[in-house]
């Protein structure tokens, strides 16, 4: 994947407060009863895993690093 530092740091801003989002629906089932063997609690909590390991390889790549190579060893 091939992104300029600028457009890393363009889509990671786009991407944190669905980041945030997809965190309070996890607690918020949580807080009313949903069992983590629940489908619904467990696809909620895959996204929050995936969305975040996404934001996460956004902000090495908007740094000197590139995607997945933080502290600028690319």
């Amino acid at each position: 994947m091939k992104l300029t530092r600028e457009q890393a740091s363009a889509l990671g801003e786009k991407i944190g407060p669905m980041v945030s989002y997809i965190v309070r629906l996890r607690e918020r089932a949580t807080q009313v009863g949903f069992a983590p063997t629940d489908e619904f609690y467990q696809v909620v909590r895959k996204a929050e895993e995936a969305i975040r390991h996404l934001w996460i390889l956004l902000h090495y790549a908007s740094c000197d690093g590139g995607v997945g190579k933080p502290n600028g060893q690319g």
